[in-house]
């Protein structure tokens, strides 16, 4: 007669098939529409459609830009850097797409597009946001567009979980999917562009040397 397998095994392998269904399916990159950048400069300026919203909404994109193997310059320093190329000491138009390369020494431009941003809560107290983004890399060397990525979604604060004084002490727990609430709980416009930059470049291919 065949031994059963002992229960520690078989606890185990269910759940490392657990965790294996669980697993987050790996994002497909969107191909590039010309030849790979090796630089990448993210254009500093924040889109007049994001309002007062504007700043926060470009947290971390040069990080998130960079991590995917780019030469990426710092916002501060990409803006700086713009500002001196010119003798007036005025920002070069967008579209000076030779102009902005040869300031920022990339061969791409990075540019968030705002179509629709809502931030909901009073100030210092961020409870929700709607949005409609764009992110469009564009050749700095006569390529022209070389990739797009648009995302539109909301998100809103999670209520802080209290106990119900009424419950009786024998009823059922809660229920709680496996590995816990993980939903995002951000504190500022700038955590959740900071997730939403993350999220979007993980669409733009990754640079090999």
């Amino acid at each position: 007669m065949r031994t059963p397998a002992p229960f520690w095994l078989v606890g185990g392998l269910l759940v490392a098939a657990l965790a294996s269904a669980c697993r987050t399916t790996m994002v497909e990159p969107l191909a590039l529409a010309g030849p790979m950048p090796q630089s990448i400069g993210i254009w500093p300026l924040p889109d007049e459609n994001a309002g007062a919203n504007g700043p926060a909404l470009l947290s971390d994109l040069d990080r998130a830009v960079r991590a995917r193997g780019y030469r990426v310059p710092s916002l501060a320093v990409g803006g700086q850097l713009l500002l001196d190329s010119k003798p007036d000491g005025s920002m070069p138009a967008s579209s000076d797409l030779q102009a902005i390369g040869d300031a920022l020494r990339v061969d791409a431009l990075l540019r968030l597009d705002v179509r629709r941003f809502d931030a909901e809560g009073e100030p210092g107290r961020f409870r929700g946001a709607s949005w409609d983004l764009q992110w469009t890399l564009v050749s700095t060397r006569g390529g022209g567009e070389l990739w797009r990525y648009e995302h539109a979604g909301s998100w809103r604060q999670r209520d802080t979980v209290t106990e119900n004084p009424h419950r009786a002490f024998d009823a059922e727990p809660d229920y709680v999917p496996i590995g816990g609430d993980r939903a995002p709980n951000f504190h500022s416009v700038a955590e959740l562009a900071a997730e939403l930059h993350r999220s979007a470049m993980d669409h733009l291919p990754a640079y090999t040397r």
